[in-house]
């Protein structure tokens, strides 16, 4: 997998969402092997355990200790193969195990980094595959930055590269690249190293870059062959600006107190709540203190409240709230929240409201509550309110949420599409379809480039979407978001998740309706693709 950024002054969209956590990810897997080595033994066994073979997995251990990590990593083909497989994919189960080895393979190719000779410029090459749609994004993302999120091979030859991208172009779906890297040892600042000596193929003079290096998209070029030609050059750390802030920002988010906390909390970020949940869990199991039981129970809860497991976040959240109040604010506001979360999810508005507005008032009360709880706190009452039909309150409420968070936030900050899409569905309600389409778009421009693809957030704004082009007589339009978000969410979540069953059933109706249509002639039929709706998701 590789991110692929367009520089903001041509089309700001092009801001990668994924190039963020993955960045995020690789600084706490480089911290955890520094934290905590892992059993070299499992990991190996993971790469052999097709072949059963005890020979290779001893054989690996003592090359380990003998030799080094670029050593094994070159001649062990299973090893690096899957190494990058799981960084490509973000494989965190496997990720976790492998932590020893990636940090020990950064931290070699930085040391050996300063002994590559570079007296000018060095150029590098490598050759690959790439699908025909990551080809044509590279060809309007010239300005911008790619990221490769592996351990990223290539050589000071070039015909060995274009080798391998001719062998590459007849691959279905993919067209043939050669990428051009110009390395300026000024300017760079990404290790890199020749490991020519450790190579079981030294002819191919190969130069390892470590993982998710970042470089500029210089010009690109195809051939008459169909051949893709992109030149590229290794930067500094000064990338686009709105994804560094979104960076910075989600870095200060995720803080903990180890590195499992953090990855726990990334994972919660990424909408990856069952892996989030599995380290939550680990973590309870390993601590005695009683505020951070409460705290990892809360934490817990809100999972459960996510992927629908109410009877389970009503259990963990009454753990939760036998918190002392007077011990950390904070803590106590969330906790409120989540119970309050809770409440709502089970249709019981008034109590829910209460425990928000309860939360809220802690909030306002104490300095050291962040502003990122206090917009949930207003956006979830606003959101509350509109349910009871408040809608005037409500409003203001979303307005104050919104203030706060435009002033004190990156512009990209999920925080404020999770905003822009609950004043969406509020004007939906009122049957202002138009100021409701208006927020919603808005709502998911920067959903597109602050959360990963696949995000359960991005489910719901299909939904909502989905809703309002319904009511604008739009089926296909209708048809389309509703099976996106189905498909998004069915990533996150069992088939029998509340939501996918409600969205679903709304799909169902919208395809009938449509059938409907086409298959009558009348004007009376044609009319519209409408039906009734039950209540939509909180935010």
């Amino acid at each position: 997998m590789i991110d692929i950024i367009g520089p903001s002054n041509i089309n700001y969209n092009y801001l990668n969402a994924s190039f963020v956590y993955s960045q995020l990810l690789k600084e706490i897997l480089l911290d955890i092997h520094t934290e905590k080595e892992t059993d070299r033994r499992s990991f190996i066994e993971h790469c052999y355990k097709p072949l059963s073979d005890n020979t290779i997995i001893d054989l690996f251990g003592i090359d380990y200790k003998k030799h080094s990590p670029i050593y094994c990593y070159s001649i062990y083909p299973s090893v690096f193969n899957t190494v990058n497989q799981a960084l490509r994919t973000v494989n965190v189960d496997l990720l976790v195990k492998m932590t020893f080895f990636i940090g020990d393979l950064h931290k070699q190719i930085k040391e050996l980094h300063p002994k590559v000779p570079i007296k000018d410029k060095l150029v590098v090459f490598r050759g690959q595959a790439l699908t025909k749609r990551e080809c044509k994004k590279l060809e309007t993302s010239i300005g911008g930055f790619i990221s490769f999120n592996c351990f990223l091979s290539t050589s000071t030859k070039q015909d060995i590269s274009e080798m391998f991208a001719e062998s590459n172009s007849s691959a279905q779906g993919c067209n043939g690249v050669l990428f051009e890297i110009e390395i300026d040892p000024e300017i760079s600042s990404s290790p890199f190293t020749s490991i020519e000596e450790y190579s079981q193929f030294p002819e191919e003079h190969e130069i390892l870059f470590s993982t998710h290096t970042i470089f500029h998209i210089d010009r690109v070029s195809v051939q008459n062959d169909g051949l893709y030609y992109v030149h590229l050059s290794l930067t500094n750390d000064d990338h686009d600006k709105n994804l560094y802030e979104l960076l910075v920002y989600r870095r200060k988010e995720i803080e903990g107190q180890t590195c499992i906390h953090r990855l726990a909390q990334l994972l919660y970020q990424m909408g990856k709540f069952q892996h989030a949940k599995h380290f939550f869990h680990i973590l309870l199991g390993t601590t005695s203190s009683w505020d951070e039981i409460f705290q990892l129970s809360h934490y817990i809860a809100r999972i459960d409240c996510q992927i629908g497991d109410l009877k389970h976040a009503t259990a963990q959240q009454a753990i939760a709230m036998q918190f002392d109040a007077g011990r950390n604010p904070a803590l106590t506001a969330d906790i409120n929240a989540g119970m309050a979360e809770v409440f709502l999810r089970s249709d019981m508005l008034e109590d829910s409201l209460e425990l928000y507005m309860r939360a809220y008032t802690i909030a306002e009360r104490s300095p050291t509550i962040n502003d990122h709880s206090k917009v949930l706190y207003l956006n979830n009452i606003g959101f509350v309110l509109k349910l009871q039909k408040n809608y005037d309150q409500a409003l203001t409420h979303f307005q104050k949420a919104l203030d706060i968070a435009v002033a004190r936030f990156p512009s990209t900050h999920p925080d404020i599409a999770n905003i822009y899409q609950n004043i969406g569905s509020l004007y939906f309600d009122k049957r202002d379809f138009k100021m409701s389409i208006d927020y919603l778009k808005k709502s998911f421009d920067i959903q597109e480039v602050s959360l990963p693809s696949d995000h359960p957030s991005m489910g719901y704004i299909h939904y909502n979407l989905s809703k309002v082009y319904v009511e604008l007589n739009q089926c296909d339009q209708a048809i389309h978001h509703s099976q996106l978000a189905i498909d998004i969410l069915k990533k996150s979540f069992s088939d029998d998740h509340p939501e996918i069953r409600k969205i679903q059933g709304h799909h169902d109706a919208v395809s009938v309706v449509q059938r409907w249509k086409r298959s009558s002639d009348t004007s009376q039929h044609r009319a519209g693709c409408g039906y009734s709706y039950s209540r939509p998701h909180p935010q």
